[in-house]
């Protein structure tokens, strides 16, 4: 096994990340689970290479020994993910929830850029998971890149002054796939359960001119964020813009070019990520992963 740290899209040495190259998909089994979920909770972003031709089943046996485990169908559908195509094993209990981006796609997201964003922000007992990808197949990567950056970074890149005012600032969220409903407010800055460092806790939002948001890229989506409040004063979200300059910046982002087999797995407590755009119609097939969400180790897996 050899291991390499990341490299930011400026050429600068991440603060997270690390890339690990194995002879095959025994190797990393070997390791164990719990070897393997601190590898994520210390570097936060984990790239495996070596592990061909990896099948559905050992993907999700792989995923299932991070953390506490792959969510269940029943999980999907509390976390508010029941609309991605779901592809059951009952005689197994594995359940996968693959990804694609030929064709009519999830989210109606089609070729467009995907905005920065948090997977799964809100239910408290599902919010945040680790996610796992595998790449089956991939056309072009010279499309549809994944793009990742760090919300603690964020945090420590702000003045002890910016510190202090984003203590005073809520986030008003709602469901993605049913607006107007789970409306939760959360603070702008979380705490990790990892290691007790603080980041800025946003994720998309909607309703705002300013860049970042998705009406600006010039598709339209329902966003998770769309109110804010300062010392318990309504607000616009306009200040999420101001969270996102202070994350997404060249120094803190790590840009991944696609290949198939290429698996990756992040704790969205503190990455944030985007995708740039596609362009399937000059595409021979299409862009497909194995997808998978994973519990914390302080989540519960009911």
């Amino acid at each position: 096994m050899r291991t390499e740290p990341l490299t930011s899209v400026s050429g600068k040495p991440l603060g997270y990340g690390i890339s690990v190259h194995v002879e095959d998909l025994a190797e990393t089994v070997a390791l164990g689970g719990e070897a393997l979920t601190k590898l994520v909770y210390d570097h936060k972003l984990l790239l495996i290479r070596g592990m061909k031709g990896m099948t559905k089943p050992e993907f999700w046996d792989l995923c299932n020994i991070f953390g506490n485990g792959c969510w269940t169908k029943e999980d999907y559908v509390v976390g508010r993910e029941e609309n991605f195509p779901i592809d059951e094993d009952p005689s197994t209990g594995r359940v996968f929830a693959f990804y694609t981006n030929y064709g009519q796609t999830s989210k109606a997201i089609g070729d467009a850029e995907m905005s920065w964003h948090v997977d799964i922000p809100l239910w408290p007992t599902h919010s945040q998971p680790m996610r796992a990808f595998y790449a089956t197949s991939i056309p072009n990567n010279n499309f549809g890149k994944t793009r990742f950056c760090d919300r603690a970074w964020g945090y420590r890149n702000m003045t002890p002054e910016e510190q202090a005012d984003a203590e005073h600032w809520e986030l008003l969220y709602q469901s993605w796939y049913e607006p107007g409903t789970s409306l939760t407010w959360l603070p702008a800055v979380g705490q990790s359960k990892i290691n007790g460092e603080k980041y800025l806790q946003f994720t998309s939002f909607s309703n705002s001119t300013k860049p970042y948001s998705h009406y600006a890229l010039g598709w339209k989506v329902h966003g998770w964020i769309f109110g804010a409040r300062y010392k318990g004063v309504p607000q616009n979200a306009d200040y999420v813009s101001f969270l996102h300059e202070k994350t997404i910046h060249p120094d803190n982002m790590y840009e991944h070019t696609w290949n198939e087999e290429d698996f990756i797995i992040w704790n969205n407590v503190n990455m944030i990520h985007d995708r740039t755009a596609l362009n399937s119609k000059i595409q021979t097939k299409p862009r497909e992963f194995y997808r998978l969400n994973i519990f914390n180790s302080w989540q519960k897996n009911v």
